[in-house]
């Protein structure tokens, strides 16, 4: 069989990428309860400080998971084609907007938070 990304196999990287957006999700519920602030991205959507959070872990696990393999997101920067061009492979991460109970509540955000 082959190797894929070290001694790391398709298995297990999708066992703890699950764990991941889970823990990411569990992080935006306990923000969203909590209370928030709201930014605006340049297309006028909402960007909560739970968006950010939930970035931030996503993005530090996928890398420490797979530290040879670039990470894109879009809170993260997307990087010019010229170096994105060159990689081999990435992961994608994003906000764990699928998580049970962050769907609801980012409908809300949208709802009350984006200018029409």
């Amino acid at each position: 069989m082959m190797r894929i990304m070290n001694d790391l196999n398709l298995k297990t990287l999708a066992e703890r990428a699950t764990a991941i957006a889970e823990a990411a999700g569990r992080e935006i519920l306990s923000i969203y309860a909590a209370g928030f602030e709201v930014e605006h991205k340049a297309d006028a959507s909402p960007l909560t400080t739970a968006d950010n959070a939930a970035h931030d872990l996503i993005d530090a696990e996928l890398r420490a998971l797979t530290p040879e393999i670039p990470v894109l997101s879009e809170e993260g920067g997307i990087p010019d084609w010229a170096e994105r061009g060159q990689w081999p492979r990435l992961l994608a991460g994003g906000p764990a907007r699928w998580h049970p109970g962050v769907r609801q509540t980012q409908r809300r955000v949208h709802r009350e938070y984006r200018p029409d």
